[in-house]
């Protein structure tokens, strides 16, 4: 008379392949995923500047074995395009799979958008003056004698259209409240838009004299 434990072992073993040729199967099935990616830039030309893109992220679907691509995280992949040969003005670019770093196993499906135009523009470097910038007033009995800064100018450095219009720094707001005797103290100044960059080569001083309000 036969019982459900005849053949047991073999039938464990069945069941311990069956189960391993499912994982097999399903880890070998075609998945897909899809990600909005910020657009990178490489190699970019020491003289130019980034001053457009017409896409600043990209969508991306990646394909491959569900195994690989279900577990494949936003960080995993980059799209970076080489801007070794840009010159000034707009530039074409057309998105190809080598401009898209992609985990081993993941196959690129599409890319959207497929081409891009950068702007680039020289970079201009020169010299604005220092505004201060003064915040409250001194005590009642003092009055302002001299504020002189120990440096006038800072040198700014970014896109030519931008530097060109650019005259002049502010200092933060220096509060004027607290000031009871002859100061001198290091002063920040205010960022700039993007991209403009201030180029300072050390800290700012500004000297501050009071006298008697008389």
């Amino acid at each position: 008379m036969k019982t459900p434990f005849d053949n047991l072992g073999i039938k464990i073993f069945s069941l311990i392949l069956a189960i391993i040729l499912w994982i097999f199967v399903t880890s070998q099935e075609r998945s897909e995923v899809g990600f909005s990616l910020p657009l990178q830039f490489k190699n970019i030309p020491e003289s130019l500047e980034i001053v457009r893109s017409s896409a600043e992220y990209l969508n991306v679907r990646i394909s491959g074995p569900g195994a690989i691509v279900k577990g494949i995280m936003p960080q995993q992949v980059q799209v970076t395009v080489d801007l070794n040969n840009a010159k000034e003005g707009q530039t074409y670019y057309q998105i190809s799979q080598s401009d898209i770093s992609l985990p081993r196993g993941a196959q690129l499906s599409r890319i959207s958008p497929k081409d891009i135009t950068v702007e680039m523009e020289k970079t201009l470097r020169k010299k604005v003056v220092i505004t201060l910038v003064f915040l409250g007033k001194l005590p009642i009995d003092l009055k302002l004698d001299k504020a002189e800064l120990g440096t006038k100018y800072v040198e700014i450095s970014g896109p030519r259209s931008l530097i060109d219009i650019v005259n002049q720094i502010e200092t933060t707001p220096i509060d004027l409240s607290s000031i009871v005797k002859d100061t001198e103290k290091e002063i920040a100044l205010r960022p700039l838009a993007e991209p403009i960059r201030v180029i300072q080569k050390g800290p700012i001083y500004l000297n501050i004299q009071i006298k008697p309000n008389i």
